[in-house]
């Protein structure tokens, strides 16, 4: 029940995420920074 709808929603929302990073990928800014730059 639980562990089947977990990963039916990780197999259907992982495309999705793909296709949206691949969309908005000039507007999506990456979260982690490189340690060795100034905050």
């Amino acid at each position: 029940g639980i562990i089947s709808g977990t990963y039916s929603t990780i197999y259907i929302a992982a495309p999705i995420v793909l296709w949206l990073q691949g969309r908005l990928g000039a507007v999506a800014v990456p979260v982690a920074r490189p340690a060795n730059q100034p905050a």
